[in-house]
């Protein structure tokens, strides 16, 4: 596809991109919109080029009164002079315009003050959290200490975004711990009913800007299997870091080609966990509390800029927003 091949022209020339490798739309434009003005609007973006085909239905024109409009409707001012527009065919082709934007990006960036680091809370903590793999086959201590990870950050101010899809939202160890458990032990309450699954509170891409901070539901559309695909909605809603749980046995997953993604294997019975793509291995025997500390700890770390996950460092990354709830593939 010809984004594919403007994208590696980029890359040579040392300019990240999220690649979109998947022609020149998707079945529902809004969609669509909603997850690259997270992308584009993510604290940990500096700067944003947006680059056109110029026959596309979503081309920069739309893309500029889109972004207006929503910035201007959750009380900002919109500059579009901030951002890189830029169009193979009005700029001549993929050479011409492959040279603007090389130059666009160096000359912004040497105008830049250098970053300056400053102390953080839970309270400002956005973080996606998502397990793949047989929820059947998550040992109930970890699905605690992610629980414990999870309420730690929302009663300390902070947000929380899973994808409908997760294992964990399956898993009663997990709901237990975030909604109160449900068996009658003491016998004083048999009517007690059975836990309620897990309902969505945001759309896919949604941002978490202008939501009330908590945990929060992404909806995925149903023919989204794929996980790159979920990681590109979480990646809309404006967190700073993906932690990645994987039941035992399930590969690594790629990483997001700019947020931090942590993957984390689970070992049971002393087996060892063979990949060395995994930023870090929970043991089906460590308590919940040692869980969370350690999952707290690593997050960290990691949004402090100590710590690059694996993946992220091996440029194992992707990029592909959901075709949606209405598209066909021929």
């Amino acid at each position: 596809m010809l984004s594919c091949y403007i994208d590696d022209e980029l890359t040579d020339h040392n300019l990240n991109s999220s690649r979109w490798s998947q022609g020149c739309g998707v079945s529902e434009h809004e969609l669509a919109e909603r997850v690259l003005l997270g992308h584009v609007l993510n604290p940990a973006v500096r700067l944003t080029v947006l680059l056109e085909h110029g026959c596309e239905k979503t081309h920069n024109d739309h893309y500029h009164h889109f972004i207006s409009s929503e910035v201007e409707k959750a009380g900002g001012k919109f500059f579009a002079e901030a951002f890189g527009w830029f169009s193979v065919q009005l700029d001549g082709g993929i050479d011409n315009v492959t040279d603007k934007v090389e130059a666009f990006v160096e000359s912004r960036l040497q105008s830049f003050p250098p970053l300056v680091r400053c102390p953080g809370h839970l309270q400002h903590l956005k973080l996606a959290i998502h397990c793949r793999g047989d929820p059947s086959q998550l040992p109930p201590a970890v699905a605690r200490g992610i629980a414990r990870t999870v309420l730690a950050t929302v009663s300390a101010g902070g947000s929380v975004v899973m994808p409908s899809t997760s294992a964990l939202l399956s898993c009663e160890a997990f709901k237990e711990n975030i909604v109160g458990c449900s068996s009658d032990e003491d016998g004083l309450n048999p009517a007690v009913p059975a836990l309620e699954p897990f309902v969505a509170t945001m759309p896919y891409g949604g941002n978490l800007a202008g939501r009330m901070a908590g945990l929060h539901i992404m909806a995925v559309p149903a023919g989204s299997k794929h996980w790159v695909e979920t990681l590109s909605g979480l990646g809309g809603a404006g967190v700073q870091a993906v932690l990645v749980l994987h039941t035992p046995g399930a590969p690594p997953s790629q990483a997001h080609p700019f947020l931090p993604t942590l993957q984390l294997a689970t070992a049971v019975d002393g087996q060892l966990v063979k990949s060395k793509d995994f930023d870090l291995i929970i043991n089906a025997a460590d308590s919940a509390e040692d869980v969370g500390s350690h999952l707290l700890a690593t997050v960290a770390k990691t949004v402090s800029r100590e710590y690059v996950p694996i993946l992220n460092q091996r440029g194992n990354t992707d990029f592909q927003i959901s075709r949606g709830y209405t598209a066909v593939s021929l």
